[in-house]
C-alpha cells in the first residue's frame, strides 16, 4: 500500500534485504555462481542495470499479485533477471543446441531458487 500512495524508494530497498537466512543463502549462492558469468557478458554497467531493473519489476509483480499488506523483501526478482538474461543470450548467440551449458546451469539455479522458496517459512514471496 505504500508504495500507492508515493513510497516509490520501497521498490528498489528490498532487493538488498531477505526474509530468513535461507533466503539470503540462496541468493547470495545464485549470484556467486550465476554473476560473474552475467557480468563477463553484458559488463558492469549493463549488469547493474539488468539486475536493479529485474528486482524492481519483480517487487512491482509482488506487489500486483501479493496480498495488500504481505512484505516482499529479497533479491529473488533480480536473480531471475539475471538467469532469463544468460539463458537468451545463450539461446539467441549459439541456438538450442550451443546453449545447453549456460541453459543446464541456470536450470540448475532456478531449480534450486523454486525448491527453496516453495517450502513453508522460507520467507520467500
Amino acid at each position: 500500500q505504500a508504495i500507492l500512495v508515493g513510497q516509490w524508494h520501497r521498490l528498489i530497498t528490498p532487493i538488498w534485504l531477505h526474509g530468513s537466512l535461507m533466503h539470503l543463502a540462496s541468493n547470495s549462492y545464485s549470484l556467486w555462481h550465476l554473476g560473474p558469468q552475467a557480468e563477463a557478458l553484458f559488463g558492469a554497467e549493463r549488469f547493474l542495470l539488468l539486475y536493479v531493473l529485474s528486482g524492481v519489476g519483480g517487487n512491482l509483480l509482488g506487489l500486483w499479485m501479493g496480498a495488500a499488506r504481505s512484505m516482499s523483501v529479497g533479491a529473488s526478482g533480480a536473480v531471475f533477471g539475471l538467469m532469463g538474461g544468460l539463458a537468451g543470450h545463450a539461446l539467441r548467440t549459439y541456438g538450442i543446441a550451443g546453449a545447453s551449458q549456460t541453459l543446464s546451469s541456470v536450470s540448475r539455479i532456478l531449480l534450486l531458487n523454486l525448491f527453496i522458496g516453495s517450502r513453508r517459512g522460507s520467507g520467500i514471496d
